[in-house]
């Protein structure tokens, strides 16, 4: 199921039986927007895309995103799956507590070690244009990450931080 994603999709590259940690995963998610790695690690933590779709919302409604509802773990489009600015902000906040979080999302690369289908090694590179140094229109030295995401219904999507003289910035777009 998880390499069979919407056609357009960004994906890592998987193949049917690689072996990859799960921090390899989330890395590929969070870096690379690897939707391929989103559907294996909902199916690893939720038992199945479902199962674990219905832990993202009542995590959402623990954290008071009462405008948000996930249908999918990627945020590829369906009609069920929304949220507002508010919302994301809220999630972020959380996610920025929690362990490893910001080590992974302010990686502007990453290189995925050989798998047992795959003898070479694979980087991925950030989406985020505004942290990539080879990006001068777009890269901002203050930028700290956070996450990507498009598709045509909803556009260009950015959640990301900033930090200057001491201060934290959030820009949820």
């Amino acid at each position: 199921e998880a390499l069979n994603q919407e056609s357009g999709s960004t994906e890592i590259g998987f193949q049917e039986g690689d072996q990859v940690t799960l921090d390899e995963l989330l890395h590929g998610l969070l870096i690379y927007s690897g939707n391929d790695a989103a559907v294996a690690i909902a199916q690893h933590i939720g038992g199945s895309v479902d199962q674990f779709v219905e832990m993202m919302n009542q995590e959402a409604l623990e954290l008071g995103a009462t405008n948000t509802h996930f249908a999918n773990p990627h945020g590829l489009h369906d009609d069920n799956h929304y949220t507002t600015a508010e919302d994301l902000y809220k999630i972020t906040q959380y996610a920025m507590s929690l362990p490893y979080f910001m080590d992974i999302v302010t990686q502007t690369e990453y290189t995925l070690p050989p798998t047992n289908l795959y003898t070479g090694e694979r980087t991925i590179y950030t989406t985020n244009k505004m942290m990539d140094k080879n990006e001068p229109v777009y890269y901002e030295p203050y930028i700290e990450g956070i996450k990507t995401g498009s598709h045509d219904e909803a556009g260009y999507c950015l959640v990301t931080t900033a930090q200057k003289n001491g201060q934290r910035y959030m820009i949820v777009a």
